[in-house]
């Protein structure tokens, strides 16, 4: 999502400049993953989508490859692009979303006291939500909607690319410095809660999965501090 649907942004602001781009076929391997096809839909719903197989040899006259940044630091046209996907979601009025997001989807790590964290988080007014089992439309609403943002290191919490400047994200783990860069672009505070044992991430010598755990205590804490309620 970080990399891909910020270029479909960038095209779809070269497209409203220049109708005549959406003859150009966007186009994928036939085993490319279905939420690509979706990402297009709502993003260049004007554009043809060829799928190709993975042997097929093609011939291109005109190749274009639009640019996303680097390193997870964006240009100003993927922040107006943003900006202008999710305003009509935000709607005003009606109190701010917090959110947790309860990351359920196989993997090498585990978050082993979750529910206990959940829990202490719904007293504080916050919703679990599982953004796997929502649509790219609910997910882009519920995110814009949210001032406070909880959740394991993960893509999932990277769906706060789509909240409004001065939401609060609270990351439990670090493996990558995007979700800060996330936050420096959108003009988020980020901050992280370690597991007990440091950061847990992909190392390819450690078989078969790995749980880890957030202090409750610790965790508490820091959303009291998040909230500003100390």
């Amino acid at each position: 999502m970080l990399e891909v649907m910020p270029r479909l942004l960038v095209m779809r602001a070269a497209h409203r400049d220049n109708p005549s781009l959406a003859a150009i076929p966007i186009i994928l391997p036939s085993n490319a993953p279905s939420y690509a096809l979706k990402w297009i839909s709502l993003l260049l719903p004007d554009f043809h989508v060829e799928t190709k197989a993975l042997q097929d040899v093609l011939t291109v006259r005109r190749l274009l490859i639009p640019g996303w940044g680097s390193r997870f630091v964006y240009s100003d046209v993927v922040q107006d692009e943003l900006e202008l996907l999710t305003t009509p979601y935000r709607q005003e009025g009606i109190p701010r979303k917090r959110i947790f997001v309860d990351r359920r989807v196989q993997s090498y790590r585990i978050l082993a006291n979750s529910q206990a964290l959940q829990d202490i988080a719904a007293s504080y007014g916050f919703e679990s939500i599982s953004p796997e089992n929502l649509t790219l439309e609910q997910q882009i609403a519920l995110f814009a909607s949210a001032d406070d943002v909880i959740g394991e290191f993960s893509s999932a919490l990277h769906n706060s690319i789509f909240s409004p400047a001065g939401c609060r994200v609270m990351a439990m783990n670090y493996i990558t410095e995007c979700q800060s860069r996330i936050g420096n672009f959108r003009k988020q505070r980020v901050g992280y809660i370690l597991p007990r044992e440091g950061p847990i991430s992909f190392d390819p010598s450690i078989k078969g999965e790995r749980h880890f755990e957030i202090d409750p205590a610790t965790f508490e804490r820091k959303l009291n501090i998040m909230l500003k309620r100390q």
